[in-house]
This record gives structure tokens, sequence and C-alpha cells, in this order.
């Protein structure tokens, strides 16, 4: 019984690595920001990290991606409504919260 070769010499396809870049870059964009402008980048930074983990499945996971869009057009419109009303809750609620726990006036 030999150990048989599991790709049989085909190249796998090169994964598509745009939005995991694209998210470094927003978060070292935010970084710098918060380093240098600290009145803009602070705010900015907080912002990014309440609202790209909702957005991050979408923007990384093809699998996930697909299943979203395969649903029908009410799901869509379900899904959408959630991430609005997180970002707002987060945008509202939870970065002042945090701006006014670091403090330094940034609210």
């Amino acid at each position: 019984m030999g150990i048989e070769q599991r790709n049989l010499g085909i190249p796998f396809p090169p994964r598509d690595r745009f939005w995991l870049r694209a998210l470094l870059v927003i978060f070292a964009a935010a970084g710098l920001l918060a380093w240098f402008y600290p009145e803009f980048g602070i705010p900015f930074l907080v912002t990014s990290v309440f609202a790209l983990p909702i957005l991050g499945p979408w923007l990384l996971n093809a699998r996930f991606r697909r299943w979203s869009f395969s649903q029908g057009w009410g799901w869509r419109f379900l899904l959408l409504a959630l991430a609005i009303a997180y970002v707002e809750f987060a945008k509202s609620v939870l970065v002042p919260a945090v701006l006014l726990k670091i403090g330094g006036g940034y609210v």
C-alpha cells in the first residue's frame, strides 16, 4: 500500500488576501493617527476596534459571504440591519464609554 500524492501535481489557486491587507492598513492608519494626532486618531482607533469585527466575517471569510448571499433578500436585509444596529450602538454607547475611561477629553 503506497502513499498517494494528495494534490496530484495540481497547483492550488492563490488565496485572495486583499481584505486582510485592507483591515491591516486600516488598523495601521488608525494607530498612526492616534500617535500623531491624538484628538482625531484615538476616536478613530476605538471606533475601528468596535466596528471592524462585525464587518470582518464579510470581508475575510469567502464562505460566510457566499452563504449570506445565497440566502434570500429577507435574510440579507436582516444581517445588514443587525450590522448597522451594532455599529450605531458602538458609535453612540461603546466608543464614548471607552473614550471617557481612557480620558484625555477626546469625546
